[in-house]
């Protein structure tokens, strides 16, 4: 993916795992992230400085962001994570996870990385006219 040029991205639930990979990926992606807390400061606190450790520019926010938007050129869109693995499947079954994996077309969990790319996406200037959307990366299990 093309460096953008110094855009932002405020990722909700950036302080969990999946958010804290999708940071991570759109920091080394050139944006400067805005890690939003959802209610657990402490972790979007470590995410952030995990990202300016890593060169990348981090602020934290725990505030609602959706007012900030009227009249300018953001975008906003969701993604909706299927069976992501470590995750959801940390302490299960060894038949949850086959269960799981059968389901999706690739015949695997997915990956914090495969969800962080589709947000990279979404969040660069190849996606600019994609907007008010809800993605889900499932590996086709919702099919």
């Amino acid at each position: 993916m093309k460096s953008s040029n110094q855009r932002t991205a405020i990722v909700t639930g950036g302080s969990g795992g999946i958010g804290s990979q999708i940071c991570q990926r759109l920091a080394k992606d050139g944006f400067n992230v805005v890690v939003h807390d959802g209610g657990n400061r402490e972790a979007a606190e470590s995410v952030a400085k995990e990202v300016s450790g890593a060169g990348g520019i981090a602020v934290t926010r725990s505030a609602d962001v959706s007012d900030e938007t009227e009249g300018r050129e953001i975008t906003i869109n969701s993604v909706r994570p299927g069976a992501t693995q470590p995750g959801m499947f940390a302490e299960s079954t060894e038949e949850r996870k086959e269960f799981f994996r059968n389901r999706s077309r690739f015949e695997r969990l997915g990956r914090p990385d495969d969800i962080a790319a589709v947000v990279s996406f979404l969040a660069s200037e190849d996606a600019a006219c994609i907007a008010g959307q809800h993605l889900r990366v499932d590996g086709g299990a919702s099919n």
